[in-house]
């Protein structure tokens, strides 16, 4: 057997917290714009894997940097 079992739970609730940061007002993030939606896509989550879809313009990656930054 390898592998911490609580390894799954912890990594659950820190990207539930990424997510909420990237989604926050305070960063001012500007997300993807949905077609035919008033809604923006910013991250997605899949098992081990997060994407972030902001829109491209270099004033939104340097939020994104400065938000990530530790």
């Amino acid at each position: 057997m390898t592998g911490c079992l609580l390894a799954p739970s912890l990594f659950l609730l820190y990207i539930e917290a990424l997510s909420s940061f990237l989604n926050s007002w305070h960063l001012n993030l500007r997300g993807l714009l949905v077609p035919h939606s008033h809604q923006s896509l910013m991250d997605i989550e899949f098992a081990d894997d997060t994407a972030a879809y902001l829109q491209g313009d270099l004033e939104n990656l340097q939020k994104l940097e400065s938000g990530l930054a530790v």
